[in-house]
């Protein structure tokens, strides 16, 4: 019983550190100072560690030797191929899911970003990032696929580009979501797979250009 009870609070420092980090209340690049840290959240050193451990393992936070725990900041490249893993399986994973997903599902994609519909010059960006992360998880889930839903690294793809806020618009990309829930509406794979690709694929010749810029400066 007592290591039920100590699962339990890791998981639930993992759970509250996860969230300083997607929030961006801890920012990538930063120390995690074990001492400040575990007293902020009321707790003793070695829970959470092992949380920590935890979150390295989802690329959220790096164990650097004699220096201590980071916030993990990725680089432009890295940024680059955390996307096309997620080009590759999110792709994937939309076309199954027009196969897939119930009509209650889909109705459930279309009230994500109902309230951006009527008001899309003056979008709120930390309400659309949101909505942009459930809709990106809602497709995974609707895929059925119950290996990608069980595989740790795919999850952590996820939530690790989270930390880099929108890297394009709301305006941009409010009308590829609604593409790529239209053609799943539609129960068209080949359409929502191809919508999907284009919606990511955009969105990393954006990082491409920002990684061109660096190169240039240097």
């Amino acid at each position: 019983m007592p290591k039920v009870k100590s699962d339990d609070l890791i998981r639930e420092l993992y759970n509250k550190v996860r969230d300083m980090i997607l929030e961006g209340e801890l920012l990538p690049g930063e120390k995690l100072t074990q001492e400040e840290l575990a007293a902020k959240l009321g707790v003793s050193r070695t829970p959470l560690l092992r949380a920590l451990q935890l979150l390295e393992g989802d690329m959220l936070v790096v164990s650097i030797p004699r220096r201590g725990m980071y916030v993990r900041k990725m680089s432009t490249l890295e940024l680059r191929d955390a996307f096309q893993l997620r080009c590759c399986v999110e792709a994937m994973c939309s076309g199954l899911a027009a196969e897939r997903m119930t009509e209650t599902e889909i109705e459930e994609l279309y009230a994500i970003f109902k309230p951006f519909e009527n008001n899309k010059d003056a979008i709120n960006v930390r309400e659309y990032q949101h909505a942009d992360h459930v809709f990106h998880n809602r497709i995974l889930e609707g895929s059925g696929n119950s290996v990608i839903n069980s595989v740790p690294m795919v999850g952590s793809v996820l939530k690790t580009t989270l930390q880099y806020g929108l890297l394009r618009l709301p305006q941009q990309t409010y009308d590829e979501h609604i593409r790529i829930i239209d053609a799943i509406a539609k129960r068209d794979a080949k359409a929502a797979s191809d919508a999907m690709d284009y919606h990511l694929s955009m969105t990393i010749r954006t990082i491409e250009e920002r990684m061109e810029a660096e190169n240039s400066a240097k």
